[in-house]
């Protein structure tokens, strides 16, 4: 008689899709040491059991005629490639980090500081390494092995995004958890195929509009994602950041920012430092404190009025003699001077109005070629979809 498969199993386990960043739990059938079925983990609140075609293709790929067992490997100095087996290619690794490790292994420095490092073996991991992975690879390379130079692939495609949002946010990464954004009363997705690249988590952003949320894509390309969305906005390829410009001088000059957040929790009604000055401001089109023979920013101009504010410990690259917890530590004293009113020409509200006064709606569309109404139709959403009541999001 007919029985279900998965009664052969003598392991059932859990892993994660290793193809894309979203993260898809995934339930793993195992039967004398051989997978033998893999499906979506139910117990997950990101797939919720779901799988894409990507996912669902697991068991196919792992168990293919055509999968790659043996590795390509040239000898040092050698013109030609070799076939290995995928074993010795492991424990080539190994050996070969063991040994670098111990010839460049350093207990102390000179001056007798105990450090117990290498600076010979470096670790470059992926977006898709699932966090028991990363776990391991600190653990073992950096407290294992005494490997200083632990970095990811992350670094890289957010090397902007990451202190952008540390400093703004708190934290260098998404703000929300995937299906948060179920509950979103309007969504903007900017640069992205959302539908196609990562559908497991686009399908909370379907979830949303069958609720009336609305969905805006922008794009230079028309994409299922666009087909899906309320609004399509073209624009041409690196024009984000006057398209996003144009939003932020809507909401300030028809104050439609949120004033019951943006007023307690962020810098808006700061005081800077008088002798500050955006490119508009500045014959040399730069912000002020640009140094010709150092070929950078001198930032003393940059400071809330009457302190030295530390940036964000993400981007901590300011040249001072005190420390970043030294600086910190002197915010303690006295908080930084506010006009709550904002009316004061160098508190940051006013800056902003100055800094983003050129990005009209009629400048967005001649730099993005995306069309003014189009545009005004996305600003407006954007307000309409925030506020006390209305929460919006974005994915990028």
């Amino acid at each position: 008689s007919l029985r279900p498969r998965l009664e052969q199993a003598d392991t059932i386990g859990t892993g994660v899709c290793p193809f894309c960043a979203v993260g898809c739990s995934t339930r793993l059938y195992v039967r004398n040491g051989q997978l033998i079925h893999v499906e979506g983990n139910a117990d997950s609140p990101i797939n919720q059991g779901t799988l894409c075609p990507k996912g669902a293709s697991l068991l196919s790929v792992h168990a293919a005629q055509t999968r790659l067992a043996k590795v390509k490997y040239r000898a040092p100095y050698s013109t030609r490639w070799e076939e290995k087996p995928l074993d010795w290619a492991m424990d080539r690794i190994a050996a070969l980090t063991k040994q670098t490790r111990d010839e460049t292994f350093v207990e102390a420095l000179p001056d007798g500081t105990t450090v117990n490092h290498t600076l010979g073996v470096a670790s470059l991991g992926g977006a898709t390494l699932d966090n028991e992975e990363n776990y391991l690879i600190k653990k073992i390379f950096s407290g294992g092995l005494g490997m200083a130079w632990i970095e990811n692939q992350a670094r890289v495609c957010h090397s902007n995004s990451v202190p952008g949002l540390g400093a703004a946010y708190g934290r260098g990464a998404a703000t929300m958890p995937q299906w948060d954004l179920a509950n979103s009363d309007c969504i903007l997705i900017m640069g992205s195929n959302m539908a196609e690249a990562h559908p497991i988590a686009f399908r909370f952003v379907m979830q949303a509009k069958e609720r009336g949320a609305k969905v805006i894509h922008v794009d230079p390309r028309f994409t299922r994602t666009s087909a899906l969305a309320d609004i399509y906005a073209p624009i041409r390829a690196g024009t984000d950041i006057a398209f996003l410009g144009g939003i932020v001088r809507y909401l300030l000059e028809n104050d439609l920012w949120f004033r019951d957040y943006a007023l307690p929790f962020t810098n808006l009604a700061t005081i800077i430092e008088e002798g500050f000055r955006n490119p508009s401001e500045e014959a040399s089109n730069r912000f002020s404190g640009w140094n010709e023979k150092k070929k950078s920013f001198d930032q003393e101009s940059w400071q809330y009025e009457g302190f030295t504010m530390p940036s964000a410990l993400a981007e901590h690259y300011l040249d001072t003699a005190e420390s970043f917890s030294e600086l910190t530590s002197r915010l303690h004293d006295h908080p930084p001077r506010q006009d709550l009113t904002l009316t004061h020409p160098m508190c940051v509200y006013q800056i902003l109005r100055r800094h983003y006064a050129a990005y009209t709606p009629e400048m967005v569309e001649q730099v993005t070629g995306c069309p003014k109404e189009t545009f005004l139709n996305i600003a407006q959403a954007l307000a309409e979809g925030s506020g006390r009541e209305k929460t919006g999001a974005i994915c990028y």
